[in-house]
């Protein structure tokens, strides 16, 4: 746009001189006057064409200021690790104080079988009624342990038989032994006897055991018929025994109150009745020799001299058993 007006008045201004030149109408001064504007003007600098605006350059965006590299971060101080605290060494725990075992209670005591057994001696008076005599378990039987043979009962202060009467064999006598005696031991019977007949006996046992249908020990047979006695060893089964000693009739007495005894001591047996020996022999030799077992009683009966006395006529009002 500037260089268009430029050149219209450059075009007015030559043609208005050479109109005033051509009529002779001008003047020196007048052309001269023409001439000096004319120069002024072409003095003044034709302005530049103003440039397009350019644009600002764009600045660079600002580089988001680099941090210095980012230093790795100054690790904190390692400190060393603070030791857990010592702690003074935790006491054992003070045990409990121990008291004494709380003794268990005291069971009430029971009561002992009357009569009372110890240790070395049993002594019985057959106080009380039972038809299978027992005194509180004291005693073991020939017919409930022995089953081939039959109980021995007790009565009025009196123990005698339950066998049936009748012409042996079987032999079947009534039995009972105590328990836990040693192999020297004896045994002791005070005769009770009234008015009594026939094949009727009673016997003393020594290192006698029953087990089911086994008896065996040995016996002293009272035998109040026969006015004798017989020592005898019983070897288990039913009916199988061996009479040691034969019939023997020295000393010999059946009346009540008289006193039976018989020991075995280191396999030497020997038979009192009232104090004085009716019999002693050593058995040592025998092929059998029972070494143990216990003191008891026994009664048997049978019809060999005609029908016997009742069972409670003829039999023991005491016994002792002990240790020796």
């Amino acid at each position: 746009m500037m260089q268009r007006r430029h050149f219209l008045k450059t075009t007015v201004s030559t043609a208005a001189a050479a109109s005033l030149a051509a009529c002779g109408g001008g003047s020196a001064d007048a052309n001269d006057e023409v001439a000096r504007q004319e120069a002024e003007r072409r003095r003044v600098p034709t302005p530049a064409p103003t440039p397009a605006p350019t644009a600002a350059p764009t600045a660079a965006p600002t580089p988001a200021p680099t941090s210095s590299p980012t230093a790795s971060p100054t690790p904190a101080p390692t400190s060393a690790p603070t030791p857990a605290p010592t702690h003074a060494p935790t006491p054992a725990p003070t045990p409990a104080p121990t008291h004494a075992p709380t003794a268990a209670p005291t069971p009430a005591p029971t009561p002992a079988p009357t009569p009372a057994p110890s240790a070395s001696t049993y002594t019985t008076n057959f106080t009380g009624t039972e038809s299978s005599l027992s005194e509180g378990g004291a005693w073991t039987l020939g017919g409930t342990t022995g089953l081939k043979w039959s109980n021995v009962q007790k009565a009025n202060g009196r123990a005698y038989g339950t066998q049936s009467v009748h012409s042996g064999p079987p032999y079947d006598d009534s039995l009972a032994h105590l328990s836990g005696f040693p192999a020297n031991q004896s045994a002791q019977g005070v005769i009770f006897e009234s008015n009594a007949s026939g094949s009727i006996e009673i016997e003393l046992l020594l290192r006698f055991k029953i087990t089911a249908n086994s008896a065996r020990g040995y016996e002293i047979d009272l035998v109040r018929g026969g006015g004798n006695i017989h020592v005898v060893r019983w070897n288990g089964p039913v009916n199988d025994y061996t009479d040691l000693s034969g019939a023997v009739t020295t000393n010999v007495r059946f009346n009540d109150g008289d006193v039976w005894y018989a020991e075995m001591v280191n396999n030497v047996i020997t038979v009192k009745c009232n104090g004085q020996v009716v019999w002693q022999s050593d058995r040592t030799g025998d092929a059998i020799l029972w070494r143990d077992g216990n003191p008891g009683i026994g009664f048997y009966a049978d019809t060999a001299m005609g029908t016997p006395s009742p069972a409670d006529s003829f039999g023991l009002k005491s016994f002792t058993a002990q240790a020796l």
